[in-house]
């Protein structure tokens, strides 16, 4: 499964730390705003996403940067592995009848039309800004 996002990053606030006499540290805190697509269970589903994030900028070419993103779409749960919306897999057996549910009652539980499902993102990455020429 895979998720693609195109996102608007704003940055409001911009600021500088002191850590020694001779080394400051250059911040920015900044609004993520966003859409994109999200692949589960063989169908594509539209993805709206919002965050924030922090860079911190080391040097004047290496920054580290951490992202907090919440996503929403329609659909079934991105980590189900195939379970469908109440749980059955093949191969389940129904308690009332000793049976396999069939293939037409898995597949009925599979439809979320009302379900809006969240999802976050925790991320951390190292930037190298190549220098100006």
């Amino acid at each position: 499964k895979y998720m693609g996002l195109f996102n608007y990053q704003w940055s409001p606030f911009y600021g500088k730390m002191s850590l020694t006499k001779d080394w400051v540290m250059n911040l920015k805190l900044f609004g993520l705003i966003g859409a994109g697509f999200i692949n589960i269970s063989e169908s594509i589903k539209p993805v709206v996403d919002f965050g924030l994030g922090q860079s911190f900028f080391i040097t004047p070419n290496i920054a580290l940067r951490f992202d907090l993103m919440l996503y929403l779409y329609r659909g079934p749960p991105a980590l189900s592995n195939g379970t469908s919306k109440n749980g059955l897999t093949a191969g389940d057996i129904d308690p009332k009848t000793g049976l396999p549910y069939s293939t037409a009652q898995i597949q009925d539980s599979n439809s979320y039309p009302d379900t809006i499902m969240t999802g976050s993102i925790i991320s951390a990455s190292a930037i190298f800004i190549l220098p100006s020429m």
